[in-house]
């Protein structure tokens, strides 16, 4: 959990950084910005840091040696020598140009932020942020002038949205740093070149990752089941509510306890069991059968998953989480007279 409530910045350094594709360029600041503005400063911290809040932890890696990744090592020499800050800035954007090559990829400000005393799992360590800017906000401005008012218009930058954005802290620099890392915008193919071409960053596995990543796996489990026609959508929303309601009433996640309770049947447990397997084994993730359950990550999760199964006839139905009786009180059939699908409902009195 990290804690912003103390944080200082204590150095910035903006550069720009355009599409290396298209052929943009950079322009690199040749010293640091100095911030003599309290309510600016209070403005950046807001802007930088609200959008890290909660999150997965990530850590730098490399297919070959740690110490081949880019940004780890200027991140390394920007703890170890402060003075170097604002070089390293610049050694940051040099390589953020040289994987900028992908066709929607947005130039924008860059900025390389030093922040003290941030609260992160109750120790209070420095970090650096990378932040950068690829969309600008149309604002007005009104002046009064007596009896007479003025109105401009102008582009600038909503400190209520971070576009892009890591924070790297200074804790197990010999495993990879702990990372948070944000991309607001980016789809597709585009995303891939912040976290996984520029930061090259991986999950740190923990109680965050595994409770993410098990309800990961019951959505992959239940969208195969429908493909393959083992199950429908209301089945695949039964699943999801159920696998939500577990989660939301343990404090720990066991793997049997979880599957005769939210997958019930035993065939369908060890389908469950082996596509769990695969799934990790192909993703690189560790394999764990017991870990505590993450709040954080519950809360994420309620809202990536939404237990609604949406009808073609401008109507949905919207499951409640781990509802007791659900898969009995809701069934699907077809009508050969009309040719149509229809969900019938069980209840006992309206609310």
């Amino acid at each position: 959990m990290l804690n912003i409530a103390k944080a200082k910045l204590t150095a910035l350094s903006i550069h720009r950084v355009g599409n290396r594709l298209r052929d943009e360029g950079m322009t690199l600041s040749n010293q640091p910005y100095q911030i003599e503005d309290a309510e600016l400063e209070e403005a950046l911290l807001k802007y930088f840091l609200s959008s890290f809040k909660t999150g997965a932890l990530h850590r730098f890696d490399h297919p070959a040696d740690l110490h081949l990744n880019e940004i780890y090592m200027y991140i390394c020499d920007m703890f170890i020598r402060e003075e170097s800050f604002h070089q390293q800035s610049q050694h940051i954007c040099r390589y953020l140009y040289d994987v900028s090559d992908h066709p929607q990829i947005k130039g924008g400000e860059v900025y390389i932020a030093r922040f003290s005393d941030c609260e992160i799992d109750g120790q209070l360590v420095d970090a650096i942020g990378i932040f950068k800017t690829e969309h600008k906000a149309t604002y007005l401005q009104v002046e009064e002038r007596g009896a007479r008012f003025s109105l401009d218009c102008h582009k600038g930058i909503n400190i209520k949205r971070l576009d892009k954005g890591c924070l790297i802290f200074n804790l197990d620099s010999m495993a990879g740093f702990r990372v948070m890392a944000v991309d607001g915008i980016s789809k597709n193919d585009e995303a891939q070149y912040w976290k996984e071409r520029f930061l090259r960053i991986q999950p740190v596995a923990d109680e965050y990752f595994h409770t993410l990543n098990c309800l990961e796996i019951c959505r992959d489990f239940a969208e195969q089941a429908c493909v393959q026609g083992k199950a429908d959508r209301k089945d695949q929303a039964v699943l999801m509510s159920s696998a939500i309601g577990y989660f939301g009433r343990s404090e720990t996640f066991n793997i049997d306890e979880f599957a005769a309770e939210v997958i019930r049947e035993p065939e369908r447990i060890q389908e469950f069991k082996e596509h769990r397997e695969l799934y990790q084994m192909n993703q690189g993730a560790p394999s764990v059968d017991s870990f505590t359950v993450s709040a954080p990550a519950l809360r994420n999760a309620k809202r990536r998953y939404r237990n609604q199964i949406k009808l073609d006839t401008a109507m949905e139905i919207r499951l409640s989480e781990g509802t007791e009786g659900l898969e009995d009180n809701l069934e699907r059939g077809y009508d050969e007279a009309r040719g149509m699908y229809y969900y019938k409902l069980f209840f006992h009195n309206e609310q």
